[in-house]
């Protein structure tokens, strides 16, 4: 199974990536310097040109003091790139996995 996680760089996502290490799964793990998930169409393109099975996404603006006074960040960040992933693996008939704290 190829997994794609989204923002291995935060706690979550480095957590994933030592649990991973004894794996079968070809996991690919990215940040925001990787694939920019604000963008559907990279979104797209990195489902379909890895042959992503599974989408799990850790990237979230979670400074909640600081999202209120950039909340266009953080809807960008928490909503729209959401919708990217989820309309990319639904595209492709995969799977999203979205962790939220809330």
């Amino acid at each position: 199974m190829n997994i794609l996680v989204t923002g291995a760089g935060g706690q979550l996502g480095s957590c994933l990536r030592k649990s991973s290490a004894s794996s079968a799964d070809r996991y690919i793990f990215t940040d925001v310097a990787d694939l920019d998930i604000t963008d559907a169409m990279a979104v797209r393109n990195m489902v379909r040109d890895n042959g992503i099975d599974m989408v799990i996404n850790c990237a979230a603006y979670t400074d909640v003091e600081r999202a209120e006074d950039d909340a266009e960040l953080a809807e960008l960040l928490n909503a729209t790139a959401v919708r990217n992933l989820a309309e990319a693996v639904r595209a492709s008939g995969r799977t999203l996995v979205h962790i939220s704290t809330d």
